[in-house]
């Protein structure tokens, strides 16, 4: 890890010490694949929770969670040069909730089985 000053190389050491960390969390607890996805998925079922609320300030609430909800699926999508929308449109048309696009690959399948087939490679 490079850095111009000694408090930026701190700063980046602890980053990578993070992500080292949420990584053997993740691999001990087990993870949800395609989290992003599952996310999105989720994000359908506040519209009903919404219909039980009485508050205007927790409807208010429920729709930025149902935002907040799809944002992280739209923003990878972002960083590997696709349209958050069509990804999010694709995968939310899908009958089949283990289908999601591999940010990696840029290709659309059933991320268990990709997750299957990593594993044993």
């Amino acid at each position: 890890v490079r850095a111009q000053t000694e408090t930026e190389l701190k700063e980046k050491k602890l980053r990578v010490e993070d992500a080292l960390n949420a990584t053997k969390t993740a691999v001990e607890e087990g993870m949800v694949v395609g989290g992003c996805c599952t996310l999105l998925r989720l994000a359908v079922k506040v519209d009903a929770i919404k219909l039980t609320l009485d508050n205007d300030e927790q409807k208010v609430g429920a729709d930025i969670v149902k935002r907040a909800l799809s944002y992280p699926l739209k923003l990878i999508a972002k960083n590997v040069g696709d349209n958050g929308s069509v990804v999010m449109e694709k995968v939310f048309f899908s009958d089949n909730f283990k289908y999601g696009c591999n940010a990696a690959t840029g290709k659309y399948k059933d991320l268990m089985v990709a997750r299957s087939y990593q594993k044993n490679y």
